[in-house]
């Protein structure tokens, strides 16, 4: 009865830290990190379910979303060559939305610098782009006022979809000294 009465002591403080569906812990974040948004994209909600499913209060005109599986890369535990994703991407341009373990942050495409190239099965972008964050909830909440930096690489492959390897440095806001 004891050895059931510690394993409960210690599994219950674990669980609780767990938070939401990604398993985040409660631990308020305010380093940047870097996440890879990467697969094929899939349809995804209207930004009025989004906002409300997510808990986000910024007013954006109304769009619908794709969503694509994240990965950490370096900054959030996990290992981005496995199988497990740590949250969601959605995207409609200008606004994207990161749907991380413990919160979510919502951006807006600032700036670009890309080259486009077409062939017959479909087309390749590949370049950079700056994000501000707008809103950011949870454990991401300095992250508001933050900044994101991206180096991507999107595929439209005819007939099969929209092909994602996107890295994003996340960075919060930054506090002069």
């Amino acid at each position: 009865m004891a050895v059931l009465a510690i394993t409960l002591l210690f599994q219950i403080p674990t669980t609780l830290a767990q938070g939401n569906k990604w398993g985040a812990h409660d631990q308020q974040i305010d380093s940047p990190f870097v996440t890879v948004a990467a697969g094929f994209y899939q349809p995804g909600p209207a930004w009025a379910d989004l906002k409300i499913e997510l808990g986000l209060t910024s007013t954006i005109p109304p769009r619908t979303f794709s969503k694509v599986n994240i990965y950490p890369v370096s900054g959030l535990p996990g290992d981005w060559h496995s199988a497990h994703a740590i949250g969601t991407f959605y995207v409609a341009f200008p606004y994207c939305v990161y749907d991380l373990a413990g919160g979510t942050i919502l951006a807006m495409f600032t700036k670009s610098d890309y080259e486009m190239v077409t062939s017959t099965n479909g087309w390749t972008m590949d370049g950079t782009f700056k994000l501000d964050i707008l809103e950011a909830t949870g454990v991401y909440q300095s992250f508001t006022g933050g900044h994101i930096h991206m180096a991507d690489i999107l595929k439209s492959i005819n007939g099969v979809g929209n092909l994602e390897e996107c890295f994003c440095h996340i960075h919060p806001k930054t506090v002069a000294p």
